[in-house]
């Protein structure tokens, strides 16, 4: 005769209560030791602090394609530092970034600036000038232009018909003084034009610029 077969003995789930009875087993896992509560909170916030920082710059490059060249600014020194020149901006371009800067120069600038973007057909130039008075504060004048010729025309079934062109033309004129402690007020007037194959429009505006050091 054969012994009978043994029986395995069974354990108990994890999740089992202590009257046999099975419990939620989410239990064990929501529950967390007290002193994990702070240490997972403050880890949660740095990870919402982390895509809030990536976020915003990607926010900013919305309006790429949208925007001017033309906005983009002026001189090495301000564009090279974050685009800061409304705070640091020197030289006749501060009339571009804030116009109250012009106050701090101690002679007369002139800053010149010409590019090709992208292809023989565009052309990025400006000029801007100052000119400090001994009472007055100190004037400038600025203009900005961009051209783009040599664009394809073409009909509703893509055959050439030639080509055209478009422009954008910046005027500046304004003046910065001082007004003693430390503090400067400056204003600019900006005159703009576009034209897109004959066609064109004008806009102007009032710039208004406050300094402090």
């Amino acid at each position: 005769a054969y012994p009978p077969p043994r029986r395995k003995r069974r354990g108990r789930h994890p999740s089992a209560g202590r009257d046999g009875g099975m419990e939620p087993i989410h239990q064990g896992i929501l529950f967390l030791p007290r002193r994990c509560i702070l240490p997972c909170r403050m880890g949660i916030l740095g990870v919402l602090l982390l895509a809030l920082a990536l976020v915003g710059p990607a926010g900013a490059e919305g309006g790429a394609g949208t925007l001017s060249p033309l906005h983009g600014g002026l001189g090495a020194r301000s564009i090279g530092m974050g685009r800061s020149g409304v705070a640091d901006a020197r030289g006749a371009v501060s009339l571009f970034w804030n116009p109250a800067l012009l106050a701090r120069l101690p002679r007369a600038d002139l800053s010149a600036y010409r590019t090709r973007l992208f292809a023989d057909e565009t052309v990025h130039h400006s000029v801007y000038a100052a000119w400090p008075t001994l009472s007055l504060g100190t004037f400038a004048v600025g203009v900005q232009r961009l051209g783009i010729d040599g664009i394809e025309r073409r009909d509703d079934r893509n055959f050439l018909l030639g080509d055209f062109g478009s422009g954008e033309t910046h005027v500046l004129v304004g003046s910065g003084r001082d007004l003693g402690r430390g503090l400067a007020l400056g204003a600019a007037v900006r005159f703009q034009q576009q034209s897109v194959d004959g066609s064109s429009d004008l806009a102007f505006g009032l710039d208004l610029g406050l300094a402090h050091e």
